[in-house]
């Protein structure tokens, strides 16, 4: 995590996000600033500022008619399932509770809540864990997922934006780039856009000086 690639790199390891950190893992990933900008705006969302480890499902009824569809189509499973993870995790990432095109590849009972989201850009289902497993040839991944934020927490997110072409948005910071790279990340949600356009500026202004 933040700490530990401070520590990798030479830099005080005091979990902060700062001036230095930040192109210090421009210069480690090899991104542009714009890259570089996007990629700490993003994942900064995605992991509340990269101290998330997985994906967290402590949500009230009201919250889960709110973000998950699933949900908000079985108000009172909601009420019955608020802010009991594992439950919520297997029903609303289980394939056979999502529209075609939503698929992630969990097909196996428990797969929603093994698989949830993972590391600095979440990655989240069996396919993406798979082909995260296949990439950096770890294929203890998929036994214990755990091992994404414990050894790979930035290098998963990494992966993703490339193997996704999202790189290729972030020709610079402008709201319509941002807002492409959010749709990329986050789908037709959209989750927290404006904050992910802040975020995006913040960085690029730190990488900047």
């Amino acid at each position: 995590m933040l700490v530990d690639f401070q520590k990798n790199n030479g830099l005080v390891s005091d979990g902060i996000l700062g001036e230095k950190t930040a192109k210090k893992m421009r210069e480690v990933f090899k991104m542009t600033i714009f890259e570089a900008a996007h990629f700490l705006g993003q994942g900064s969302v995605e992991s509340d500022f990269f101290s998330l480890k997985r994906e967290s499902g402590k949500y009230s009824a009201k919250r889960l008619k709110e973000v998950f569809s699933y949900y908000k189509d079985r108000p009172n499973q909601a009420l019955q399932d608020q802010y009991q993870e594992k439950i919520i995790f297997n029903k609303v990432y289980d394939d056979a509770n999502r529209k075609p095109g939503y698929k992630l590849g969990n097909t196996e009972v428990g797969d929603g809540w093994l698989f949830r989201g993972n590391s600095a850009g979440q990655t989240t289902g069996r396919t993406e864990h798979q082909q995260l497993a296949n990439h950096i040839k770890d294929q203890r991944i998929m036994v214990d997922p755990d091992i994404v934020w414990q050894d790979y927490y930035f290098e998963a997110f990494l992966f993703y934006l490339k193997s996704k072409n999202v790189f290729s948005k972030m020709k610079d910071v402008s709201k319509k780039s941002c807002d492409a790279v959010t749709l990329a990340i986050n789908g037709k949600a959209m989750m927290h856009a404006d904050l992910r356009y802040e975020r995006t500026q913040y960085f690029y202004k730190l990488l900047t000086k």
